[in-house]
């Protein structure tokens, strides 16, 4: 069953809207119509089990989803162990695939930082731009390999800030 992370529902309410970007994957690349079934995720530890009651490829705020819930359980694949990993900056584009294998492995928080020596030193327009990047890797892959939350990415700092 196609895994999406969405904000927690209000309690008295039994529908889930979906928009964006997920709403078009559900529609345009999973064909996904009214009567199938997806699981939806609050990052909080609990999946809705949800069917689709409604799609709209043509809202005027985009395209959009309507799911209701049949279900709420509490996501039982997350590791007991909290793990955090602090990474040094890799050369090019290593870190991607670092934050995606540790998504993947059940890291729940990742600092990546500068060591002393690092070939890889990046502005901070650079940071910023990649800080977004690596938290929609780590939220593809927890979709991807069943989480129940999206690990936190902190942004790129310096290992003396880690040290604090």
């Amino acid at each position: 069953m196609p895994r999406f992370f969405v904000p927690t529902p209000a309690p008295d309410k039994n529908t889930i809207i979906i928009t964006g970007g997920d709403a078009n994957h559900i529609i345009k690349s999973l064909r996904q119509k009214p009567g199938d079934k997806l699981t939806l995720c609050d990052g909080a530890g609990y999946d809705y089990h949800c069917v689709i009651t409604k799609t709209d490829p043509k809202c005027s705020g985009g395209v959009q989803v309507e799911t209701t819930i049949l279900e709420k359980i509490k996501n039982e694949t997350e590791p007991k162990l909290k793990l955090t990993l602090f990474q040094a900056l890799p050369k090019a584009g290593k870190l991607e695939t670092i934050i995606q294998k540790a998504t993947e492995l059940g890291v729940c928080e990742i600092v990546p930082f500068i060591p002393a020596r690092a070939v890889s030193r990046p502005d901070n327009d650079t940071r910023i731009i990649k800080y977004d990047r690596h938290n929609k890797i780590a939220r593809e892959a927890a979709m991807q390999s069943g989480r129940g939350i999206i690990p936190a990415i902190r942004k790129i700092c310096g290992f003396n800030d880690i040290l604090e």
